[in-house]
Formats: structure tokens, C-alpha cells, sequence
């Protein structure tokens, strides 16, 4: 990757984090901050949803016989996923750690499963959110779905893979947040050799 690449990259990663934050903001009514607790979020959806990607794709293709979807940009196992997913995966959940403060303050009546029902919901929006600014910025989609329903953006297929990837963030959130900093040192290690070893 070239310097002038790896900046315009940089550039649009940081005003995506910033849409997200400031939306996130805007629903919560307040500055949101990132927390302790927030580590375990960001780990557990790096860790689940770059082996989540992985295993749904592999499923899917064996069930289907073509791909979901697949990685247009830094790909690895076979385009299922990319060495940026950690990146995308990582502010996934950070979104996740501030929507379910807010959504737990506001409405402490849902349970995590109609959390993370939400949450599924919300990451059809997110990702064609991203997708779309990639594809203005740099020409392409970052990942292209085979299902021409929403021009190849994302897909409705997406939505029990996003359910199953919240619901299991919510749960090993709660976990890691025993020893954030720990889990979060784990995750790093398990995605870089996943992700960037051969």
C-alpha cells in the first residue's frame, strides 16, 4: 500500500469513527466517552466477527455454493475476510458498547436478545453506511455481496449472521469486562496471527 493510499484510507476511517461517534451522540444526547468497559466491546467484536466472517462464509458457500460476500480490500482465506476487519470490526464494537448504554438507560426492558435484534438492524445501515463512502472515495465497495437486493452493498442474508455476531458480543463483553486489557491483548494477538500470518 502506497503512502498516499495509506492516508486516504487513514482519513476515511477517522470520519466514519466520527459519523458513527457523533450519531451515536446525537441518540444518547450527550458526548459519549470511551470507557474501561468499552476495550471488552471492541475485543470481543474484533474476535468474533473476523472468525464470524470466516465461518459464515464457509457455511454459506458450502450450503449455497457461491460466497455471501467477499473483501475487495486487503483480503485474506479466500476473500471471507480482510486484514482491515479489525479495524471495522473494532469500531462495531465500540458502537455497540455506546448503543447499549444508551438503549439500557432509555429502555431498561429489553433483554440482550432484543438488543442485539436492534443491533442487527443497525448493522445492515452501518455497513452500507461505510460501503457507500468507500465506494465514493476510492471506486469500489470494500465488500461486495453476491445478492444484487441492495446493489451489491449488503444484503438481508446478513441479518441472522448480524444477530448471532451482537448477541455474542453482548455476551463476551460482559465477560471481558472482568479483564478488559487482558482479553483485549488476547484478541490482538489471535487476530494479527489470524489475519496477517501465514
Amino acid at each position: 500500500m502506497s503512502d498516499q493510499n495509506f492516508i486516504s484510507v487513514l482519513i476515511v476511517t477517522i470520519g466514519i469513527a466520527l459519523v458513527v461517534y457523533a450519531l451515536d451522540s446525537l441518540y444518547a444526547r450527550r458526548w459519549l466517552t470511551i470507557e474501561r468497559r468499552a476495550v471488552a466491546y471492541i475485543s470481543a467484536a474484533i474476535l468474533i466477527g473476523i472468525f464470524g466472517e470466516v465461518l459464515v462464509e464457509s457455511v454459506y458457500g458450502l450450503l449455497l455454493g457461491e460466497p455471501l460476500w467477499y473483501y475487495k480490500y486487503l483480503p485474506v482465506h479466500d476473500s471471507f475476510t480482510s486484514q482491515f476487519s479489525v479495524v471495522l470490526w473494532g469500531m462495531f464494537g465500540l458502537h455497540i458498547y455506546w448503543a447499549n448504554l444508551t438503549l439500557r438507560e432509555r429502555y431498561p426492558a429489553l433483554n440482550r436478545l432484543q438488543r442485539a435484534v436492534i443491533f442487527s438492524v443497525e448493522s445492515l445501515l452501518l455497513e452500507s453506511f461505510v460501503n457507500l463512502v468507500w465506494l465514493g472515495v476510492f471506486g469500489y465497495l470494500i465488500y461486495y455481496y453476491t445478492p444484487a437486493d441492495f446493489a451489491h452493498v449488503t444484503a438481508w442474508q446478513n441479518i441472522p449472521c448480524y444477530f448471532g455476531a451482537s448477541w455474542a458480543i453482548l455476551v463476551s463483553a460482559k465477560r471481558f469486562s472482568r479483564e478488559p486489557w487482558f482479553f483485549a491483548s488476547m484478541a490482538g494477538l489471535i487476530a494479527f496471527v489470524f489475519l496477517f500470518l501465514k
